[in-house]
């Protein structure tokens, strides 16, 4: 049953990234895409270069507060974790990559998997959280573009999250020992503890500013990345840094979608339809949407891979750990 349910969601991920893909370079010929391609000037390369590397590097800053009432993380090993659970979510269908970052992370430090995977659960709604605030924000200096009733469900959904996880830091532990009271479950109570342990750093008003900060920071910095993009192949007009966040806030809405790996054709879909709702040409969006995705695509896997081996791991390796990874968590 496991298996079937992995390849539904694999033929799922196929087809609905298939007709996107179609739907991208739909009613485009080669000759259009090879045209905007050729604007592309090298000069910026070592610019560009520069934006993933720095994105992961926040992503690290920010994970090292989560973890701090565990373990005492150093940035660039968790820099490392986070380029190898990007890397595999390239390479690997149903998005397996923060699982094998926790499975990675939880033998390097020697904690409970289930705590490391409870404090990237909270990576993951700060994300949605930031990325939801920034949309409200850019949308409302284009009124025309954005219906005020999405910026409203935006916001609202912003609110929901924030309230969740103050509920999860607040009131975890109540849970957890409410858990642990549970007879014949031990697993469960265990379980319970150990992810309540994850969200242990944000009852610290200090530490949710600064995660919070490092959250809107980092897409803020890949919204930089989407203008500079623009700027290396010549758009005019130029795409600045409130309409770059409304790009990257489509594109990360597409790619919620059941995706393969890299979420190639979910991307671009999503980039061509918001460029094109800002009047450039479709050849131009998708020529755009095809550097700014392989680029990053590239970089992070590339990196993603050499750390992988590096701290003495094997796809294969993992792909086992993932296979055999215990239900209730515990430590690897």
């Amino acid at each position: 049953m496991k298996r079937l349910k992995r390849s539904a969601g694999m033929g799922l991920a196929l087809v609905v990234g298939g007709a996107l893909l179609f739907y991208a370079f739909k009613d485009i010929r080669p000759r259009e895409v090879l045209d905007s391609l050729s604007d592309f000037r090298p000069a910026w390369l070592p610019v560009l270069l520069v934006f993933p590397l720095i994105d992961l590097l926040i992503r690290a800053l920010r994970w090292s507060l989560l973890l701090a009432p565990m373990t005492r993380a150093g940035v660039w090993t968790l820099t490392q974790l986070e380029a190898i659970g990007l890397a595999v979510n390239n390479v690997l269908f149903l998005r397996l990559g923060e699982v094998a970052r926790s499975l990675v992370a939880a033998q390097e430090f020697e904690v409970p998997v289930m705590s490391v995977l409870a404090t990237i659960v909270v990576e993951r709604l700060c994300d949605m959280a930031a990325i939801l605030l920034l949309f409200v924000v850019g949308a409302s200096f284009m009124p025309d573009l954005v219906e005020p009733r999405l910026r409203a469900l935006a916001a609202g959904l912003t609110l929901l999250i924030l309230a969740a996880l103050g509920t999860a830091a607040a009131g975890g532990e109540r849970l957890a020992r409410a858990a642990a009271r549970l007879r014949g479950l031990p697993s469960v109570g265990r379980m319970a503890g150990e992810l309540v342990c994850g969200t242990r750093a944000l009852r610290s008003w200090s530490v949710c500013f600064q995660v919070g900060f490092w959250s809107l920071a980092l897409w803020i910095w890949d919204a930089a990345y989407c203008s500079a993009i623009a700027a290396s192949m010549g758009f005019e007009p130029g795409l600045g840094l409130g309409r770059a966040i409304l790009v990257l806030c489509t594109a990360a809405a597409g790619t919620m979608l059941p995706t393969v790996p890299g979420a190639f054709g979910n991307f671009e879909a999503s980039v061509r339809f918001i460029l094109e709702r800002f009047g450039y040409d479709r050849a131009l969006a998708v020529s755009y949407a095809m550097v700014s995705h392989l680029l990053g695509y590239a970089i992070v896997t590339l990196l993603g891979v050499l750390f992988l081996y590096k701290l003495g791991h094997t796809f294969e390796s993992l792909r086992r750990a993932l296979t055999e990874a215990p239900a209730a968590g515990g430590r690897p």
